[in-house]
């Protein structure tokens, strides 16, 4: 048995038990459940900093004076696609905002200092939605990397990120962008302009 399993057996007796009887306080994960959630477990290193224990290893490695279980519950699989999508469309705007400001945008520096510390994203604060948004971006090739000189270290080249902009996704967005701006028109309006009257009323 690996903890792969022993995960998956976690689950399948949490779920057992919260679908039986449960005290009034605990109710709300029962309606959790009914409501489309689905259970996940995960074993941890427990220290300073928890660390995922790997799937494949043994199921003999859980101590529990060494390990902790995590439990979480994932939103119905349709909301955690429409998240995903948004997180994705979100990145791609930070990441184009960095282009504009940088010779160049290394992956390590932009998916851990630079895209957790946009503001009004709640989701960039955790490392590892970071890391998945980042490999999901690059494993749909919305975003592209290619290697690039290393200014402090000639022998090492740096991987280097840019948004894919001849992805269809990316042209979609940029058109709904121009039919907003297309839909702009200034209004004229007959007589002096307001300058002309402002600076008139100075004097």
């Amino acid at each position: 048995m690996t903890i792969k399993d022993l995960q998956a057996n976690v689950e399948s007796e949490l779920v057992a038990g919260l679908t039986g009887g449960l005290p009034a306080q605990t109710k709300f994960l029962k309606l959790a459940l009914e409501s489309g959630y689905r259970v996940r477990a995960e074993i941890h290193h427990d220290g300073k900093v928890l660390r995922k224990v790997r799937e494949d290893a043994s199921a003999d490695y859980f101590r529990p004076e060494k390990c902790a279980l995590l439990l979480r519950f994932d939103p119905p699989e349709e909301d955690f696609e429409d998240a995903f999508e948004a997180q994705d469309e979100q990145l791609i705007a930070v990441l184009d905002r960095a282009e504009g400001a940088r010779d160049f945008v290394e992956v390590g520096w932009f998916r851990d200092v630079y895209l957790p510390s946009q503001e009004g994203l709640a989701w960039t604060s955790d490392p590892r939605a970071c890391a998945r948004a980042v490999r999901r971006a690059t494993d749909s090739a919305r975003v592209l990397t290619h290697q690039t000189p290393n200014p402090k270290d000639s022998l090492h080249p740096l991987t280097a990120i840019r948004v894919n902009r001849s992805h269809p996704s990316f042209r979609a967005r940029s058109d709904s962008s121009e039919r907003r701006r297309a839909r702009f028109r200034p209004i004229p309006i007959r007589g002096r302009s307001l300058s002309s009257t402002v600076l008139e009323s100075r004097r």
